[in-house]
């Protein structure tokens, strides 16, 4: 089964190269304003888990400390995109560091 988060990563990712990649060609913003509202539903998404799987008793550390740090890279992720100059898809790379 495939997450509400992972999808709105992905779309996340899939967007912020199509606003790279197509920078000389369209001028508008929407692929930049689809990037971001993915991250902040992805976000939203992270922190639910995160808070919902806290008060179980069978979760590990590993699981929280995971959750919260793909809600950090979001977090970093949309702060790039709101100030990128699209001279990089920097969303995409950080993106690539959660597993």
């Amino acid at each position: 089964m495939v997450s509400v988060a992972h999808i709105n990563l992905e779309t996340a990712k899939r967007s912020c190269n199509r606003c790279y990649s197509f920078k000389t060609f369209r001028q508008n913003d929407d692929e930049k304003n689809i990037c971001q509202n993915a991250l902040k539903a992805a976000k939203e998404e992270l922190a639910r888990l995160y808070n919902e799987i806290r008060t179980k008793e069978e979760t590990t550390s590993k699981q929280l400390g995971d959750l919260k740090q793909g809600k950090n890279l979001c977090m970093d992720a949309l702060e790039a995109c709101e100030s990128c100059d699209k001279s990089n898809p920097l969303v995409k790379q950080i993106l690539m560091e959660i597993k």
